[in-house]
This record gives structure tokens, C-alpha cells and sequence, in this order.
């Protein structure tokens, strides 16, 4: 296990030997966010697959994902975006591979320089309404798209009445006259 600590973030690392199961402990006041898994070179083809089990003391409650398949000579990596906030989470490994894992701790009450915590902060306490900064807000007007009635009317107007027969093209006339039809075995002057 690495970890370097700086102010806002450090780097975290795990090895999760194949056939096996590792607990860790997330820090109170950071998240832990895993943004790798990598199959250690193998001859062993194949897959070892990775899960994670979230264990929340509070609520008492369980819930175990497999997050990847890895297979040496198929997919050897798998890229991650899963932030854990929880006390206590599971990793483990069924298959003969290990797999490491890549990530970084972050400060859970800092505030970053647009807000974006503020915001995901809201979203999980449930608070989706109405912001308490107003300088933010802006008011839009949206113009009035016309309904189409006033064009109704008069599209009414040029519609064919009912009683009217439609025109239709006249056929081309056949040839009629004797002196317009070509003549059958002609004879030849000599």
C-alpha cells in the first residue's frame, strides 16, 4: 500500500492478490477516489475479476459490485471513476491475478474554486430547488412562437372547393389520317 500525503490530495495504490480480500479504511473528512485497475503481468489467462463492497457501520448495510473482468492479453486495464465517502470498503479479487488498483484521497470540505463540491454537496443531501445565490440567476424571456392558427385560415382559403373536379392531363392524340400513318411494304422505282 503507498499513500503521499500533500494539502488537497494524495496518491493512493493497492495490490489485491488474486483469490483474495482487502479491507480498507477511508479517512473521516476525504474521499477516496479509485481511478485504475491493472492486471499484474500473468500467464494465467484467465479472468480475475475485481469487486467492491461498500460496509456502512451506521445503516448496517452491504452492497458488493463487480467493478472489471481483467484477462492478461485481452484487457489488461480498466479505467475507474468511483469516489467512496464511506468508513469502510472491500476490495477483492476472484481469479488468480492480482490487481492493482490506482487513486487518490481527496479533502471532502474544500471548496473548489467554481463551486463544484457546493453542488455535488446539494445533489447528495437531496437539495435540488432553488439556490440561496441569487447573483447566479438570470432572467430569460422567451419569445412567443406563433401557433399556426392565422396561416390556417388562409391555407382554408386556397383548398380547391369540394364540388370542383380536379383537371387532368390530357392524353397525347394518336395519329388518325392516312397520310400521317407510315406506309407498309413500299415498293421501290427503278
Amino acid at each position: 500500500k503507498i499513500e503521499l500525503i500533500t494539502n488537497l490530495m494524495a496518491f493512493w495504490g493497492l495490490v489485491v492478490k488474486g483469490n483474495s480480500t482487502h479491507e480498507e479504511v477511508v479517512p473521516e473528512g476525504t474521499n477516496l477516489i479509485i481511478t485504475n485497475a491493472a492486471l499484474e503481468p500473468t500467464d494465467d489467462k484467465e479472468p480475475s475479476v475485481l469487486f467492491f463492497k461498500r460496509v456502512d457501520e451506521d445503516e448496517g448495510e452491504q452492497v458488493e459490485l463487480s467493478l472489471c473482468s481483467l484477462a492478461w492479453g485481452r484487457n489488461e486495464q480498466y479505467k475507474l471513476m468511483l469516489v467512496v465517502n464511506s468508513e469502510k470498503v472491500v476490495f477483492s479479487v476472484k481469479g488468480k491475478g492480482n490487481i492493482h488498483l490506482l487513486g487518490q484521497y481527496a479533502q471532502d470540505d474544500v471548496d473548489d474554486e467554481f463551486g463544484y463540491l457546493d453542488d455535488i454537496s446539494d445533489i447528495e443531501e437531496g437539495d435540488l430547488g432553488d439556490s440561496d445565490d441569487d447573483d447566479d440567476e438570470m432572467e430569460v424571456e422567451v419569445p412567443k412562437v406563433p401557433t399556426g392558427k392565422a396561416n390556417n385560415k388562409n391555407a382554408q382559403k386556397e383548398k380547391p372547393k369540394t364540388n370542383e373536379k380536379p383537371k387532368t392531363a390530357e392524353k397525347p392524340k394518336a395519329a388518325t389520317k392516312k397520310s400521317e400513318q407510315p406506309k407498309k411494304g413500299g415498293k421501290k422505282n427503278k
